[in-house]
């Protein structure tokens, strides 16, 4: 405790003077509460004997004339501060307040010189800023937006012309909304980091937008609804690819500091992250792909840096070079750079670098194998199909046959395939596969423990990828098409592979056949597809197209003897995380 305490002057000792202010600053063993300036009488000298105030004064002059202070808070209306204040500040002495500044451009344009002239500072009491909750997120806040972890802030919003100027319907309107709302006016200031202009102001006083210097879209939506059961407000900053949320206590409640939460995309990025700082110290910089800006202009001590990971920056050999300390290094999704290969692969194998990489595509085969399964069993029940049909009438749930009396080649009870292609149970059904690498073999393995007849046809793979896939060899793509009930192309799209099942193989495909596709569209002639498939001599359950995304009106869109997905296959929270541990267990643990 300091051998002189601070001496604080208090002008106004009303409900927030009181509340807010003085019972929190009587409190505190650093300074003592040495006068009051109360124009009350019975509340100055009530509030006196309550904290042990020695000297009271009816005005602010006279405490200046006889108190030698170090600081004074001044708890008053934001109207009077326009003129308070600047006689406050000629004491020369720090002087804090309630929000806001004060009550008009002019007022807080008087209350900025007089600071200036005096040689000291005003505080305004926005306390929001000081909870801990915020002040945990601001760092985050901060730490996000330097790091492109998730993405960018929100987008803005369009500009709307300014309000016009206010009448004395509106000012009393302002004055009130102020006097409530300033805070949360400053903390959405304080979250962005930098100024914001109104937009918006919606009539019903409920929802106020804005868009701050940088272009960041920002709304305040002031109590839409009301509750006795407990105070609700709250603060989000959103990004790309997660959140930061603040739930803050009532104003007056009394050392209950607010709570954070934190949402991160759960993908490899973050995972990343995580992974190497239980593991050791290794520098992550991670880009969006539209910046383009190369490693050598990010990292800020290339030559300190030992380990490092990089998700979707470019590198040259220039910047490379600086790295002189670098030992471990991952590159992935370095768009407009290659490190396997020329000068940059050179350099690399000269100093010694270890280098970490593999495709995503390892790590995608089981996500995307499911996912074709699911594809076949849609295609084989009409799943999506029945699930848009009962959501506009209840026809599908009747599946009486005609006059309750079912008929050879008819529909029975409860039958709702479509028996002009093939459907029912997988189980028995004749399974032909394009490919036995890693999404393949899967998908086979799926389909032969549930009963099918797997053949697979794939000149490159050895003998142990048919085995294990619990399929058999075909020799020839002529003859695997010929008896598909299911056929199933799974192999990446190469210059090798594009094309590869061509019109003449499609068109040998049986009658009802259901053509599963999973991996790429192009590998297949989709003309000949959407051929056979629009005169209802196909189904398709497809995940890939050879026009993505698909525009509005394709004809496939929609049709009875089609499933279709927007290329979302692969990526699973599960997958890319894998992809991240697969990874990082590859650096040397440190």
């Amino acid at each position: 405790m300091p051998e002189q305490k601070v001496r604080i002057g208090f002008v106004g000792v009303g409900n927030m003077g009181q509340c807010a202010h003085l019972k929190n600053y009587a409190n505190l063993d650093i300074c003592q509460v040495v006068a009051i300036a109360e124009i009350r009488e019975p509340l100055r000298r009530k509030v006196a004997a309550r904290y042990g105030i020695p000297n009271t004064y009816p005005t602010h002059e006279e405490m200046l004339q006889n108190e030698a202070l170090d600081g004074i808070v001044a708890a008053q209306p934001f109207g009077r501060y326009g003129i308070l204040v600047p006689e406050l500040l000629k004491a020369g002495v720090p002087v804090f307040t309630e929000k806001p500044l004060a009550a008009s451009i002019e007022a807080g344009e008087k209350i900025v010189d007089a600071m200036r002239t005096s040689g000291t500072w005003h505080m305004v009491g926005y306390h929001k800023r000081s909870d801990l909750a915020t002040m945990y997120a601001k760092t985050e806040i901060e730490c996000l937006k330097a790091s492109g972890e998730l993405g960018k802030m929100t987008p803005p919003l369009e500009w709307d012309a300014p309000a016009p100027d206010m009448n004395d319907e509106l000012r009393n309107q302002y004055n009130g909304f102020v006097n409530y709302y300033i805070h949360q006016i400053n903390l959405m200031r304080y979250l962005l980091g930098e100024p914001y202009t109104v937009t918006y102001a919606d009539p019903s006083g409920v929802l106020l937008a804005g868009q701050s210097e940088n272009g960041i879209a920002c709304t305040i939506e002031m109590s839409p609804y009301s509750t006795t059961i407990d105070w609700q407000e709250s603060a989000l900053v959103c990004f790309e690819r997660g959140y930061i949320k603040i739930e803050l206590p009532a104003p007056l409640a009394s050392n209950r500091p607010g709570r954070v939460e934190i949402l991160r995309d759960p993908g490899e990025a973050d995972h990343f992250r995580t992974l190497w700082q239980s593991q050791g110290t290794v520098e992550f910089i991670r880009l969006d792909p539209s910046d383009q800006r190369n490693l050598g202009e990010i990292a800020s001590h290339p030559a300190e840096i030992k380990r490092l990971a990089c998700l979707s920056v470019p590198v040259t050999l220039e910047c490379l070079q600086r790295f002189t300390g670098l030992e471990e290094a991952t590159f992935q999704g370095s768009y407009g750079s290659s490190v396997s290969e020329g000068p940059i692969q050179e350099h690399i194998q000269q100093a010694g670098i270890t280098v970490y990489n593999h495709p995503t595509e390892g790590f995608w085969g089981q996500t995307v194998a499911e996912y074709g399964l699911a594809l076949t069993l849609c295609g084989l029940r009409r799943i999506p199909q029945l699930h848009r049909a009962i959501l506009s009438s209840l026809v599908p749930w009747d599946y009486e046959a005609p006059n309750s009396m079912g008929r050879p080649g008819g529909r029975g009870h409860q039958f709702g395939d479509d028996s002009n292609f093939t459907s029912g149970t997988i189980a028995g059904k004749r399974v032909r596969i394009v490919g036995a690498g890693n999404i393949s073999s899967r998908y086979a393995s799926f389909v032969n423990m549930l009963g099918a007849d797997v053949a697979v046809w794939d000149p490159y793979a050895s003998e142990p990828c048919f085995h294990r896939a619990g399929s058999r060899k075909e020799w020839h793509l002529s003859e695997l098409v010929k008896d598909a009930e299911i056929f199933a192309p799974m192999v990446p799209l190469l210059e090798s592979t594009r094309g590869i099942v061509t019109a003449e193989h499609i068109n040998a495909l049986p009658k009802g056949c259901l053509v599963v596709l999973a991996t790429r569209a192009r590998i297949c002639d989709m003309e000949a597809v959407r051929r056979r498939v629009l005169t209802d001599e196909l189904s398709l359950a497809a995940d890939v197209w050879d026009v993505e995304p698909l525009p509005l009106d394709d004809p496939l869109l929609g049709r009875h003897n089609v499933v279709h997905t927007p290329h979302n296959a692969g990526r699973t929270i599960d997958a890319n995380r894998a992809w991240a541990e697969k990874l990082v267990v590859q650096f040397k643990p440190q």
